[in-house]
């Protein structure tokens, strides 16, 4: 979605949304200014909860190892985020990492803060019709 900003392919953010991402190795800065750059163009001004993936990158102590970096995202998240009163969830099976949970795009979906749960509440696949034009 980044690459996508300001480009006509970004998609309209008509109604309320739950904001999901996640990366792998990228640098604190580069977050900083990725989620910046989305509250920057209004996306947190829809947005009812965010949902962080697994955030892992380069162990600076260990090169070469990988590391969690939840703790060191949520602060940046916290600051960026902090004017806003929307639940974050963080760590959350999406993304490069297994187990892998897949996300559709468009579907109404919610957060339980009190439980820590995210629920897709319209069915993945629709059924359509079994007609054929011919």
């Amino acid at each position: 979605m980044q690459t996508l900003l300001s480009t006509p392919y970004f998609p309209k953010v008509d109604e309320r949304i739950i904001f999901f991402w996640e990366c792998t190795a990228k640098p604190l800065d580069k977050i900083d200014q990725d989620m910046t750059q989305f509250r920057e163009i209004g996306i947190f001004d829809k947005t009812v909860g965010i949902l962080i993936g697994k955030i892992r990158g380069e162990d600076p102590v260990q090169p070469g190892e990988v590391k969690d970096m939840t703790s060191e995202v949520k602060k940046v998240i916290l600051e960026i985020a902090g004017e806003y009163d929307f639940p974050i969830v963080a760590n959350v099976d999406f993304g490069h990492y297994t187990p892998n949970i897949p996300l559709p795009l468009g579907l109404k979906a919610s957060i339980e803060t009190e439980k820590v749960k995210f629920s897709i509440n319209e069915p993945y696949v629709k059924q359509g019709s079994t007609e054929k034009n011919v």
